[in-house]
């Protein structure tokens, strides 16, 4: 296997300045595990790293033991000093993979779960591997076979979900009741007339062309296998599973262009979505063919504050009724959605779920459980279908239930 220099000038600089006992004054990582990670250090400094099995059992052990500890309780409850330590582990794991014979496609895993699991470290470096090794194996297959997606739909299916045709609400049998009202639309309105009539009096609205300047809907004109080039070999979670309300739903890490294949250009009896992941900041190349949208940025708010999330599966995945706490642009770039708001003024005729899932509502919206749930059906509410190049604000608390109708890759912008 070609090798490539993991530990750089740069690298080895910050390599040195880390102190690695800081971990231990706010969370209790043990001196066994300090010790480890120093003496990992040590070793690459001096170049005495070439102690392949040794460095990877130690790098492994660093792994597996903080792999508990994230693994215990809520995510959020997790201490951040243990992301670290497993970041660091994939680090040093990785660097002597590469003096080993693995492939590169291990080294880009170990990078991604350092990447999903850990927090960044010593300047994103484990971003910077990943997206390096993806470069050299482009350059060593260019073919589709190599990415396993030598069948993938150009999404100009003959079923015709992903063509330009008005699909009318109607059109959807979803029981529309007297009380819904469709979403209005304008035009690439300014910042000012934004603030004023939507973001002021927190009604949805769709945008139009507004997403022109993307390059993901022009000169890049995304597609699955276009996604699959610069990212199929990259590790993406997965849900499977109708919704994350059901008692089957669970998560899964693959790569994406296996994702791919398995739930998209596959009939599969399970259904796989790449939901809610920040796919942008695990795979800046992608991120450069999308823009922010400029009604985010008013007032004190920066791009770093704006969460952006890639939402990516095949025609059927749902997210149940439920409501997010932040401020919400839902981007279409491929397919087609249908979208059902309802205002938090009705949550009382909703009925949450208690606990945890306390923001998603109980009923199945389009085939409810009238004795169960008999208050629902009085609900007013909006309703659309959007489409490529469109883009919907949801306000804050606002409850939202989506449906694909067909391959849909969709961008999110959360912000406070």
């Amino acid at each position: 296997m070609r090798k490539f220099n993991v530990l750089n000038e740069s690298t080895l600089e910050t390599l040195k300045s880390l102190q690695f006992d800081e971990l231990k004054k706010s969370c209790d990582v043990p001196a066994t595990i300090i010790s480890i990670l120093g003496q990992l250090q040590a070793d690459c400094i001096s170049g005495r790293s070439k102690n392949v099995k040794e460095g990877l059992f130690y790098s492994q052990l660093v792994i597996d033991r903080s792999w508990e500890y994230l693994n215990i309780g809520n995510w959020k409850d997790v201490p951040d000093p243990w992301r670290f330590v497993y970041a660091y582990g994939c680090f040093f794991k990785i660097v002597y993979l590469n003096l080993s014979s693995d492939t590169f496609e291990e080294l880009v895993a170990t990078a991604d779960r350092g990447l999903l699991m850990g927090l960044p470290i010593m300047g994103n470096v484990l971003a910077r591997i990943a997206c390096q090794c993806c470069r050299y194996l482009s350059q060593q297959s260019k073919s589709k076979e190599d990415l396993q997606v030598e069948k993938i739909p150009t999404l100009s299916n003959s079923n015709g979900d992903n063509s330009k045709t008005t699909l009318k609400l109607t059109e959807l049998k979803v029981g529309i009741s007297p009380g819904s009202t469709e979403v209005m639309q304008v035009q690439k309105p300014t910042i000012q007339w934004f603030l004023e009539t939507v973001f002021g009096k927190q009604i949805p609205f769709i945008f139009q062309d507004c997403l022109n300047s993307w390059p993901a809907l022009n000169e890049k004109h995304w597609n699955l296998s276009y996604l699959c080039d610069i990212a199929g070999h990259r590790t993406v979670p997965v849900e499977v599973g109708s919704k994350y309300t059901d008692e089957s739903w669970s998560q899964q890490l693959v790569r994406f262009s296996d994702f791919v294949t398995m739930y998209i250009e596959k009939e599969n009896p399970s259904t796989g979505y790449l939901a809610q992941h920040r796919l942008f900041d695990q795979v800046p190349e992608l991120k450069n063919d999308i823009r922010i949208p400029e009604y985010c940025l008013f007032g004190d708010v920066e791009p770093e504050d704006i969460q952006i999330n890639a939402w990516i599966g095949p025609k059927g995945t749902v997210s149940p009724l439920h409501f997010d706490p932040e401020h919400n642009f839902l981007c279409q770039v491929i397919g087609k959605k249908y979208i059902r708001l309802y205002s938090v003024n009705y949550t009382g005729l909703l009925y949450p779920h208690e606990g945890m899932l306390s923001n998603t509502s109980q009923v199945d919206i389009l085939d409810p459980d009238e004795s169960q749930f008999p208050l629902f059906s009085s609900a007013p509410y909006w309703e659309c279908i959007l489409s490529e190049g469109e883009m919907l604000y949801i306000p804050p608390k606002m409850w939202h239930y989506v449906k694909s109708l067909s391959t849909s890759v969709s961008v999110s912008f959360w912000w406070h």
